[in-house]
């Protein structure tokens, strides 16, 4: 369980809980400016631009990302403004892709940490681990909106492209969640998703080593 991380490695569990908060934020605010730039200003007029968690995620998902590890969060979008069709699809896609940037970032520091630093030093070492927790933390909350599963980032993108997913009604749609979500748990979704999740860490911080002349 995650929370057993408190105790047995303090550094892993304070920068995961720190890192999903802030990428998260991120991730909310990324979709709050493509709804401002393709027409909708609801979820910036209702002060989502911020990296604020306690307003973008809330309470109970800050509970949930402390004791699980896992959290989540929304803005509004009122899709009645939206310029054209792909709007939503370009909103939602906007969140994930702040991740993978952010993924890509972390990693390109933790090389340069590396690549500067080496392993001379206790307190690189540590800045070392953080940022690769950051990378894998990015990735993996890619990943998982990434999905096209309802109510995730990635069924907007899914019915842009299949448009007759949309004619699926909301409890045929949060029967299809909850099976997945259950698949995550239970059968080794969430698992799989950590695994490629740090072979993608892994695979990045390694390509800026080399460049860095530090692989």
């Amino acid at each position: 369980m995650f929370l057993q991380y408190l105790w047995m490695d303090p550094t892993y569990y304070v920068s995961w809980v720190v890192i999903v908060c802030f990428s998260i934020s991120v991730h909310e605010c990324s979709h709050t400016i493509a709804a401002y730039k393709l027409g909708d200003a609801t979820a910036y007029n209702e002060g989502y631009l911020t990296l604020n968690p306690i307003k973008v995620m809330g309470p109970y998902a800050l509970g949930a990302l402390a004791v699980l590890g896992l959290a989540w969060a929304s803005v509004p979008v009122a899709k009645s403004r939206l310029h054209r069709r792909s709007a939503t699809a370009l909103i939602s896609f906007s969140g994930p892709a702040s991740n993978l940037c952010l993924g890509i970032a972390f990693a390109f520091l933790a090389a340069l940490t590396g690549a500067v630093a080496g392993a001379h030093s206790g307190v690189a070492q540590m800045f070392f681990k953080v940022l690769q927790v950051g990378a894998e933390a990015n990735a993996f909350l890619c990943l998982l909106n990434i999905l096209p599963v309802p109510f995730l980032d990635g069924w907007d993108v899914f019915t842009y492209f299949v448009p007759e997913a949309n004619k699926l009604d909301q409890q045929t749609q949060g029967y299809i969640t909850l099976g997945v979500i259950l698949g995550l748990f239970f059968l080794g979704g969430f698992r799989i998703l950590f695994s490629v999740a740090g072979a993608f860490r892994d695979s990045v911080i390694s390509f800026f080593l080399v460049f860095f002349g530090g692989g």
